[in-house]
């Protein structure tokens, strides 16, 4: 099968290797599928610092078989889209046309316009990986009109997809359009190897939180400081970087915590960021918004209990008093009160032991076996309706 993969991430050219900014396991999607040839359509960027982004390597059944197309060096933003509009209209026209599996990443632009050119012929799949409403809004506060747009359309990609996925159930029941067949299945990198099999030892001294993420308004460390301040003893580390660092830096000056928050920077995904975690009493995920947040799935595969709001598909990963703690969003009061009970090593032990399983249930094969399975299932259909030939391409 030909295979088109289509999201509005970058992929960064960086001396002759690609590289982008979430991790994507071509050796795993290479052992599950029939893979002819595979097309990253996104965002191309000239260039980049390879420390922080993710190296895409090619195994080798799918050596000269990778490609990567669409826009190049294109701004970020509704601005940046439009001026890329018309060779993105005709690009992914010529891609969709001439592949067999077209894989959606929603609530992306690119995958919306994609949409509009799928065929019956295709297997169609549709991946949604965020909130298309209550993302737009707060990343790009200025559009918050195209929200119901952003909505339809997900909801109408996901209704007409011959494999309609979601990371969260929360996600499934708002943009799954009453579907029975959805499939729920997240992209955890984590694989089975990396899960600890037991609770490491408690950290000596006052309880350390560890926030993992990038420094943005969704994000609400700003909550998270101030709980800090209200609770005296507890440590914090960042790990992550972003357009409010800086005031987000004042803030804790401003609030007398510098001495006890650790700025990190961004820290890369792998061994770097899990010795963070081990070193750590518990992560805390105070954001507005989430698709699901992985990075509780791999705070729990350190047996690390998680405090989370009350959004998007963090409920179903933390569950209160279990695994975690739950919080209101914008309640520092909630977040202080859920570390005064934490400091308790014994409740901390309960829940890292708990989440340890939560991880085990969420590794990478565990999550993606169902929806690459359901793929194949789609493809073999179709290949039997034609006859049990290869599926065309269109053109």
């Amino acid at each position: 099968m030909d295979v088109a993969y289509i999201t509005d991430q970058r992929f960064h050219r960086i001396r002759g290797e690609w590289f982008t900014t979430a991790s994507i396991r071509l050796e795993h999607l290479a052992r599950a599928l029939d893979v002819g040839t595979w097309t990253f359509f996104g965002r191309l960027d000239d260039g980049g610092d390879p420390d922080r982004l993710f190296r895409l390597v090619t195994p080798p059944a799918l050596a000269g078989r990778v490609l990567f197309e669409g826009p190049r060096n294109q701004r970020g933003g509704p601005l940046g889209y439009g001026r890329a509009a018309a060779p993105t209209w005709l690009g992914l026209r010529r891609l969709v046309r001439r592949s067999d599996v077209v894989w959606l990443k929603l609530p992306t632009v690119h995958a919306m316009v994609a949409a509009r050119h799928t065929r019956a012929s295709q297997v169609v799949v549709s991946q949604q990986m965020g909130d298309a409403e209550d993302g737009l809004v707060l990343t790009y506060p200025r559009y918050r009109f195209l929200r119901h747009l952003f909505t339809r359309s997900c909801r109408s990609v996901a209704a007409r997809a011959d494999v309609a996925a979601f990371v969260s159930r929360d996600l499934a029941e708002r943009y799954g359009g009453g579907r029975r067949d959805l499939v729920i299945a997240n992209e955890s990198q984590v694989t089975e190897d990396l899960v600890l099999a037991a609770p490491h030892a408690a950290p000596a001294g006052p309880l350390r939180l560890v926030f993992i993420g990038r420094l943005a308004p969704e994000k609400c460390v700003d909550d998270l400081l101030r709980a800090i301040a209200a609770v005296p003893g507890v440590h914090l580390t960042i790990a992550g970087d972003g357009p409010r660092r800086a005031s987000l830096e004042a803030l804790a000056r401003a609030l007398a915590v510098e001495h006890r928050v650790e700025w990190c920077g961004y820290v890369p995904w792998g061994p770097a960021l899990f010795e963070i975690l081990r070193r750590c009493s518990a992560l805390v995920l105070p954001s507005a918004t989430e698709g699901l947040g992985l990075v509780a799935v791999e705070a729990m595969s350190q047996g690390l209990p998680v405090i989370a709001t009350r959004v998007g598909g963090l409920p179903e990963l933390v569950r209160d008093g279990v695994t975690g703690l739950l919080v209101g969003v914008h309640r520092p009061d909630e977040l202080a009160a859920a570390f005064r009970r934490l400091a308790d090593p014994a409740l901390r032990l309960r829940m890292a032991t708990a989440a340890l399983e939560t991880a085990r249930r969420h590794t990478l094969e565990r999550q993606s076996g169902p929806l690459l399975g359901r793929i194949t299932r789609a493809w073999q259909e179709k290949r039997a309706a034609r006859g049990g030939g290869r599926v065309p391409a269109l053109g």
